[in-house]
């Protein structure tokens, strides 16, 4: 075959599957297979859907691109972006206007390069608008574009030399008429055309900044720039005109996050998370690495900085229940009246599982709790869950033992005690602790969060996984928290004998809970 004909082939090929094409002409940018969220968003970008077939994670891309029917509901019913029609093709619905919300640096700037290369090579881009966060990054990417037209020789050798007479850093124009132009945030848009062209694919990646998000002021000036001067510079007349804004959480009321509350809007979210707990791109941040990054964040109070930066999520930092500042170490603890040990067992060798956590707390003579150790193991064995359970036991010297007594932790109390003949180590009575799984967020929060707000809770040291998940608090794990609570509500009966005996007992040691929880008892 003469490379003419092979060079033909690639073309037509890449014309019917653009990720073949960029993996084939932009090998240098996609050097191994592309993930399946790329290659949905691919998809979306250049407005093709048959190729998708072709690959093995079709199912988990028609799962996972959803969107909210109607977002501004909370518990909003899902649509599926891409579905199987009756007759088995594959189907793509998107609105005239698509938002996607990502991590920082999960490539979808260099997607949305090549989707824009992939337009200008087929004669499908016309007047297309690159719009970022400054001027000077907008032109970086379209002199990315420019040096693939200029220098990749199987793309020129396929498709010819595209270089046209208009080749600036702020517009290009290629000889087969295709035109690019862009601009940064709060340039200029309305107005702009082309030959009396108006721009049918304006394209906003990364279009905001922290120094955007920083102020109300700054917040007003973005989204006044983009709903009277970018929006409306789309042509009405032309169905197949389209916006597309890609970014990253950076506030609650940055421009995106508003996008993706619009009904209007085809709205897609992704964090480095899935729904189902498992990793967006694993190759990019895997299960560890989420959870070492989270854990850096949180051991330098930044949790919520984590959650919009790979979770795409904003929260509400005002209904936080364990906030950093409830937080009280004392490595010189009051001598406790008693020690108790709680056990909240869990078996699964999956990452996405629960931990098994065992929690050693004292009440002291003044009559506030002492967190002695806390040990947590994500597929922990009935072995190893009993050997810590024995060691924690006889190194605090426990006069209360507990563990969960649901499905099949009710078992576990009944290893323990045949345990205690082979060790010749005995415990008194263990005591099941029984609760409704639907329940542990308020039985949880009825427990701890008083404590902690009152300052009748200290840690002998730093619990680094505690005090996370604790802070992440309903969000995220929720193992050692509950525990904690379970090893509290052993020590709690014996919280008058250890009370100060100048205390008046009649009075509150702690605010009304209902006031805590910001919730009325009854």
């Amino acid at each position: 075959m003469s490379d003419l004909a092979a060079s033909e082939d690639l073309v037509v090929e890449g014309y019917s599957d653009p990720a073949f094409w960029c993996r084939t002409f932009l090998s240098h940018w996609f050097p191994t297979p592309m993930p399946w969220v790329h290659l949905g968003i691919l998809a979306i970008l250049t407005r093709r859907v048959d190729f998708l077939s072709k690959y093995p994670d079709l199912e988990k891309i028609i799962e996972f691109f959803t969107y909210k029917i109607n977002p501004k509901q909370k518990d909003s019913p899902l649509g599926h972006i891409f579905s199987h029609q009756e007759d088995g093709r594959l189907s793509m619905e998107v609105s005239r206007n698509t938002a996607i919300m990502m991590p920082r640096g999960f490539s979808k700037t260099t997607l949305v390069n090549a989707a824009i290369l992939f337009l200008i090579c087929y004669e499908e881009a016309e007047f297309s608008l690159y719009i970022s966060e400054t001027k000077t990054h907008s032109e970086t990417q379209i002199r990315n574009i420019k040096n693939e037209l200029e220098t990749n020789e199987l793309l020129i050798a396929a498709f010819g030399n595209l270089v046209g007479g208009t080749w600036r850093n702020d517009l290009i124009k290629t000889t087969t008429g295709s035109t690019i132009g862009c601009v940064g945030r709060g340039g200029q848009v309305r107005g702009k055309n082309e030959e009396g062209q108006r721009p049918l694919r304006i394209i906003l990646d990364d279009v905001e900044d922290e120094e955007s998000v920083s102020t109300t002021d700054q917040l007003l000036k973005t989204s006044d720039w983009f709903f009277k001067s970018v929006k409306p510079a789309l042509p009405r007349m032309r169905k197949d005109a389209q916006i597309i804004v890609l970014g990253t959480m950076l506030s609650r009321e940055a421009l995106l996050p508003s996008l993706l509350n619009d009904p209007d809007w085809t709205s897609i979210s992704f964090g480095a998370l899935l729904p189902d707990g498992s990793p967006l791109w694993p190759e990019m941040m895997s299960l560890e690495d989420i959870a070492r990054e989270k854990s850096s964040y949180s051991r330098l109070g930044k949790l919520n900085a984590f959650y919009m930066e790979y979770l795409s999520t904003a929260r509400n930092t005002d209904e936080q229940k364990f906030p950093n500042r409830f937080f009280r170490w004392n490595s010189v603890p009051v001598t406790p009246i008693l020690n108790a040990i709680a056990i909240d067992p869990a078996i699964s060798e999956k990452q996405t599982a629960d931990y098994c956590a065992i929690a050693v707390a004292g009440m002291q003579k003044n009559g506030k709790i002492m967190v002695h150790e806390m040990w947590a193991k994500v597929g922990a064995t009935p072995r190893e869950m009993i050997d810590e359970y024995f060691r924690l036991h006889k190194l605090y010297n426990c006069q209360r033992q507990g563990v969960e007594s649901i499905a099949f932790q009710a078992a576990l109390i009944h290893l323990l005690r045949e345990e205690m003949f082979r060790k010749r180590y005995y415990m008194q009575e263990i005591t099941p602790i029984t609760h409704k799984r639907n329940n542990k967020i308020l039985r949880v929060e009825s427990i701890l969060h008083p404590r902690f707000a009152n300052g009748y809770i200290e840690f002998s040291k730093k619990f680094e996984l505690l005090e996370e998940q604790l802070e992440d608090w309903p969000n995220g794990k929720k193992d050692l928290p509950d525990a904690l609570a379970m090893v509290i509500s052993l020590l709690d009966p014996f919280a008058a004998v250890a009370a100060d005996p100048e205390k008046d007992l009649g009075e509150d040691e702690y605010e009304p809970i209902e006031k805590l929880l910001k919730m009325e008892m009854r």
